[in-house]
């Protein structure tokens, strides 16, 4: 049998749970999907005392590996200072995004208040309109790359809210941090680069 749902792979935790530990009752806390495999979150009570694991359940059923969790909670900790980062980066690429919008709509109305102007004005018409367009080339590849920033930034909060903690901080890279400082009004890049050092704790705390 291969494992297609979350509910297969948290009943096979369960039952690991139970195997391994003798006791009678398990509750699984989270399941995601990474490849081909389940990560799976499982807690029960052992000697009047919690115990939290985090298994690999491979697609045939199997367990590849699983690890005690007993810092799940400075884990989460750590989970949601990295999502707060990373929704204000969220927030600050809208406002750029909206910023940039504005400056190309005015950029346009310029460009044909220049050509309206050009047939009276002792200028050469083609120093205004280059003026006028190159800076409007400039803030299109800006709305370009905040898009596309915006997408990333949104693809990572959903990493994090589904506590896919190795994607997020994959997606999250320096380079895309780099790349918010430019094109994202400073303050996204910062915040992108911010979510590194908790996203990386919460990384080593898991597979």
């Amino acid at each position: 049998m291969v494992i297609k749902t979350a509910d297969d792979a948290s009943h096979i935790a369960i039952e690991w749970a139970k195997g391994n530990f003798s006791v009678t009752d398990a509750t699984v806390t989270s399941s995601t999907k990474i490849g081909t495999n389940w990560r799976v979150a499982v807690k029960f009570i052992k000697n009047n005392e919690e115990k939290r694991y985090v298994l690999m359940v491979k697609e045939d059923e199997t367990i590849g590996g699983f690890k005690e969790h007993n810092n799940y909670n400075n884990s989460n900790n750590y989970l949601n200072t990295a999502s707060t980062y990373i929704t204000v980066s969220l927030v600050f690429s809208i406002i750029a995004l909206i910023v940039y919008i504005y400056y190309i709509f005015s950029l346009v109305f310029a460009i044909v208040a220049i050509s309206s102007l050009s047939s009276t004005s002792s200028v050469p018409a083609s120093f205004l309109y280059a003026i006028s367009i190159i800076p409007f080339i400039i803030a299109l590849l800006f709305l370009i790359v905040d898009i596309f920033m915006l997408i990333r930034i949104n693809r990572i909060k959903k990493y994090i809210d589904s506590g896919n903690v190795l994607q997020a901080y994959k997606a999250n890279s320096v380079l895309f941090g780099i790349l918010g400082l430019i094109f994202g009004m400073i303050i996204t890049g910062i915040f992108l680069l911010l979510a590194r050092s908790p996203l990386n704790t919460a990384k080593n705390d898991e597979f």
